[in-house]
Parts: C-alpha cells; sequence; structure tokens
C-alpha cells in the first residue's frame, strides 16, 4: 500500500493521539457513571422492575468493554505495537463486539417494553414477569455471542504479533468483508494462493506413504450401508414416537417436551441421510453444491450436540424430580421446558454455525464434502473441535453420570419407591450411559485424534497410528450415526402409553407365530398329564372358594350374624 502512496492521511494523529485520549476519557467516565449506576440497582434490588434487569445487563455489556480499554490505550500509545498477545487481542476484539451487539440489544428489548406498557398497558398487565425478563436477557446475550463468534477465527495479529487488527488481516479481508454484511454465510472466494497450498499438500498426501488403509472398505461400502440402516429404523422410530407424543398432545408432562425435541433433532437428521448415501456409494464425489453440503454438515452437528443436550435435561429433570421432589413441586412447567429447549437450541446453533465457516473441499477436488474440513485449514478446525468437545460433550457427560449416580443412590436405599418404578429409572439411566459411551464418546476421541493426524502431516509428519485412527475415526462415525435409531428408546422409558403400545404391537405381531405353533401342537398326540390338567384346576378354585366362605362363616358367627342361606347352599353343593 505504501508503494502506491495509497496511505490515508494523518494515519498518526488519530491513532496514536487523538484515539487514545478518547478512550481514556471513555475509560474514566464510563466506569464511574456504570458502576454508579449499577450499584444503585442492586442497592434496591427487592424493587426492581422489569425494565430494570434489561438496564443492569446494559450496564454488564459496558463494563465489559471498559475493563479491555487499557490495553488499547496502551497498544495505541506505542505505535500500534501489540505485547499482550494474539489469543488476547481476540478477546478484546471479542468484548467489544459483545459490548457493541449486546447494547443495540438490550436498547431494543427497553424500547420494546416501553412500548407495550405505554400503547398496550390492560393486555399485558401481570403478563411480563421478572422470569421473562431474564429469559430475554439470556437470549439476548447467547445470540450476540453467536453473531460474535466467528470474529475469533479470523486473524488478527502479523506472525510476528506486532499488530492486534479490529477488523482482520489483508489476506483475510475479502472474507471478512462478506461476514460483516452477512452475519454468518460465508460467501468469500478463495484466493489463488489458498488453492496453490491446497494443492500441495494434497499431492504430498498421495506421494508419500502416510496412506489409511481400507479407505474404500470404509468410506464407501460399510458407512453407506450403515446409513441405509439408521435411515430405514430410525426414520420409522421416530415418527411413530413424534405421532405418539402429538396424539396425546394435551396429556404432555414436562419431561416430554424435552424428548420431543429429542425427536425433531433426530429428524433433522435423518433427512440428510439420503444425500450423505449417494455421496459415498457414488466414491465420495458430491454432486449437490458445497452451500447444500455445509447444512448437510451443520445439521450433523445440530443433531449430535441437540441430542446430548436434551439427553442431559431429561437427566437434570429427572434428578430433580427423585432426589428434590418437595423442592420443585409446582415450579417445574412446561413453559420452564419450552424455554430450556429455546436455549438449547441456540447454544447447540451458536455452536455448530462456525462449522460453515471452514471449507468442506480442497481448491483441486471440488466434487468431496469433508465432514470437517481441508488440509489448509484443519489446524484451526482442530482448536474448534477441542475446544466444543469440552463444552458440548465433556460437560454434559459429567453433568448426566452426576445425576444419574446419584439418582441410583437415592433409588437403591429408598424403601418407598416401588420395585417397577426402579427398574424404570435404572433401565433409562443404562440407556443413557449406554448412548454416551458407545455413540458420542469414541466418536469425540477418534475425530480430534484423526484431526491431529492431519496436522502432524501438514509439517511432513506421519504417525505410526495413522491407518488405525483412521479406521477407527470411521466406526465411531457409523456408531455416532446410530443415536438416531436409539434415541426413540429413550421414548419408551418416559411415556407409559408409548410402552404399552410397543407391547400391544409386539403382542400382535405374535399371534400369527402362536398360532402356528397351535395349529402344530394339535396334531401331536395330548399326554395324560395335560389332559388331568383342566380338572385339577377346576378342584383348586372350588377349594379356594369353599375356604373363603369358611372364613366369612368364622367371622359371622364370632359378629352374631347369620350367614346368608345362599352361601350355605353353595357350600353344600360342594361338600356334596
Amino acid at each position: 500500500m505504501n508503494k502506491i502512496n495509497c496511505s490515508p492521511p494523518d494515519k498518526d494523529l488519530f491513532e496514536h493521539r487523538v484515539l487514545p485520549a478518547l478512550y481514556i476519557s471513555v475509560f474514566v467516565i464510563g466506569l464511574v457513571l456504570n458502576v454508579w449506576g449499577m450499584k444503585s440497582l442492586l442497592h434496591n434490588w427487592k424493587k426492581f422492575q422489569h425494565i430494570n434487569i434489561f438496564v443492569l445487563n446494559l450496564g454488564l455489556a459496558d463494563i465489559m468493554y471498559l475493563l479491555t480499554l487499557p490495553f488499547l490505550i496502551v497498544y495505541r500509545l506505542k505505535g500500534n505495537k501489540w505485547m499482550f498477545g494474539d489469543r488476547f487481542c481476540k478477546v478484546t476484539r471479542f468484548c467489544y463486539n459483545l459490548n457493541l451487539y449486546g447494547s443495540i440489544g438490550f436498547l431494543t428489548c427497553i424500547s420494546v417494553y416501553r412500548y407495550l406498557a405505554v400503547v398496550h398497558p390492560i393486555r399485558t398487565r401481570g403478563r411480563l414477569t421478572t422470569i421473562h425478563s431474564v429469559v430475554i436477557s439470556a437470549i439476548v446475550w447467547i445470540l450476540v455471542s453467536v453473531h460474535s463468534l466467528p470474529d475469533m477465527f479470523y486473524p488478527k495479529t502479523y506472525p510476528n504479533g506486532s499488530k492486534c487488527f479490529d477488523t482482520t488481516s489483508y489476506e483475510n479481508i475479502s472474507s471478512y468483508l462478506d461476514y460483516t454484511i452477512v452475519a454468518f454465510i460465508h460467501l468469500s472466494s478463495t484466493s489463488e494462493e489458498k488453492g496453490r497450498t491446497d494443492f500441495l499438500l494434497e499431492d504430498k498426501m498421495n506421494t508419500t506413504n502416510c496412506v489409511t488403509r481400507h479407505k474404500d472398505l470404509f468410506e464407501h461400502k460399510i458407512l453407506s450401508a450403515l446409513y441405509i440402516f439408521v435411515f430405514v429404523v430410525g426414520l420409522l422410530l421416530n415418527v411413530w414416537g413424534i405421532k405418539s407424543l402429538l396424539h396425546n398432545w394435551k396429556k404432555l408432562r414436562i419431561i416430554n417436551i424435552l424428548v420431543l425435541n429429542l425427536g425433531l433433532a433426530d429428524m433433522l437428521y435423518l433427512l440428510t441421510l439420503p444425500f450423505l448415501i449417494v455421496y459415498y456409494l457414488n466414491e465420495s464425489k458430491w454432486i449437490f453444491g458445497e452451500p447444500f453440503c455445509k447444512m448437510t454438515r451443520f445439521c450433523f452437528k445440530l443433531n449430535l450436540y441437540g441430542s446430548i443436550g436434551f439427553l442431559t435435561c431429561i437427566s437434570a429433570y429427572r434428578y430433580l424430580g427423585i432426589v428434590h421432589p418437595m423442592r420443585v413441586k409446582g415450579r417445574l412447567t412446561s413453559t420452564h421446558s419450552v424455554v430450556i429447549s429455546v436455549l438449547v437450541w441456540i447454544s447447540v446453533s451458536a455452536q455448530s454455525i462456525p462449522d460453515m465457516m471452514f471449507p468442506k473441499h480442497s481448491e483441486n477436488m471440488t466434487g468431496q464434502c469433508y465432514d470437517t474440513t481441508d488440509l489448509k485449514n484443519v489446524e484451526k478446525y482442530l482448536h474448534y473441535s477441542l475446544s466444543w468437545t469440552f463444552i458440548g460433550f465433556f460437560i454434559p457427560f459429567v453433568v448426566t453420570v452426576g445425576c444419574y449416580g446419584h439418582v441410583t443412590l437415592v433409588v437403591c436405599r429408598s424403601k418407598t419407591v416401588k420395585k417397577n418404578r426402579k427398574q424404570q429409572i435404572l433401565k433409562l439411566m443404562v440407556l443413557l450411559l449406554l448412548l454416551f459411551s458407545l455413540c458420542y464418546a469414541p466418536y469425540h476421541v477418534f475425530r480430534n485424534l484423526n484431526l491431529y493426524s492431519r496436522v502432524q502431516f501438514t509439517r511432513e509428519i506421519c504417525p505410526t497410528w495413522n491407518s488405525e485412527v483412521f479406521i477407527a475415526h470411521q466406526a465411531s462415525r457409523g456408531l455416532v450415526s446410530l443415536n438416531s435409531a436409539l434415541n426413540p428408546l429413550v421414548y419408551l422409558n418416559v411415556n407409559k402409553d408409548m410402552s404399552l403400545q410397543m407391547k400391544q404391537l409386539l403382542y400382535q405381531g405374535s399371534q400369527p407365530f402362536r398360532r402356528l405353533l397351535k395349529t402344530r401342537s394339535s396334531t401331536s398326540p395330548v399326554s395324560q398329564s395335560e389332559e388331568e390338567a383342566p380338572v385339577l384346576f377346576k378342584r383348586r378354585q372350588l377349594l379356594r372358594g369353599g375356604h373363603q366362605i369358611f372364613i366369612r362363616r368364622f367371622k359371622s358367627k364370632s359378629s352374631s350374624v347369620p350367614v346368608p342361606q345362599a352361601e350355605q347352599e353353595s357350600l353344600s353343593g360342594e361338600k356334596s
């Protein structure tokens, strides 16, 4: 830019003098006023109005940004030389975005609340509660985080760490412009340098000995066959389960709303399986375009982490209902379940959207549809994968194990819980642990190991365990897809009506086999013991009836009440 004299005039004046002075005044005045305002709000906590919760969150957004200003002041005063590291630079810019869009969000909520209170006071009277304000504030924070999170994936510094851009470096400015205009849709065109690098990496992979064994067998035959099985079985079971839940909509319990959302997450993924089946049967040649490839992988992420999220919520609801029944009695309503479901969907979408920012094919192989990304971006994708493995899988797994571990202790020690109830609770616990250990855990472990192996390859290192990890990763991909076929088993353990319907279906299905066995047994000779069985059964019934009448007669004598004539006649008839 300096060679063609494209440098803006008075750049040093504004960046190194005017901007730091403005930042210092904003930091001092903003910090004093916001601390004073939040202290006043918290001092009158019991007199809180609903709108004050938005004002409090507005203050928190301001404080979050103000605390990063001293670092930016030092950066500007030192002539744009950043000394706090690349990660803290990204955190600083992330806090700025949170403050910017969070302030806009909460100011909008304040405007809407004012509008409803002034224009429609009677309609909204008693309907806008503190809980609504808290829930709306949480949704605003989640949406703003979703909006700001992709910004952290763009480089903010030069390799030597001398800069801290508020946008990104010149090499990525085109894609950042697309992100700025359209919040989450990645429409940028890749540069020629990126394509050349991808080509060299792919060529290097084909010419070295770091080749995965049995790749065609696992990807094009086993995986496609497993997807066909999951699609057929999962679609039938989930449609039947959702239909049963909707049929008894008025009888829906609180936990059934979470189960219904679990089924919707499965359906979202199952409807994309036919395209993946065609892709793998066609020897990994994607013919549906890159946008739909990203949408397919996005639906898989929604199903994966949505299922984990809703199963964790079911575990927490079970824990509260069994361990703390008196505390939560009347407090857990259908509204809470709906709000929690919405929060799960929003958080899962926030987790899955950055995946769409990564390219799903290399420059020289446009017919591919990777489940992760190309070799050029594999190291960044590994960091993204590790962070969401911890947040999206490990934390929910610990919560689920903790909840059901405590529930098992309480149920086993309790003498008031019936045996059938204990069996139902323990069955659900075993099923959830099976889903986590069989479907989710192997996938996350081997996916990250496979990504690490690809990162090592970009550094011209071929791990000795490369082929084994690849095979295990392909097997875990098949296992994780099974969760869409196994999740309907949760319906049976949660909904009694559905379990009864399943038993009736199994009984009706077994009737033809029973009739066939009866027709075969009728042609065979009957033994003497089988002939005497009906006679013995009748004798036992007569003895039991006589015993009951004798007890009644004995009681009637002791209470000086005459025995009815009918009972005397029946007793004399049996004796004869």
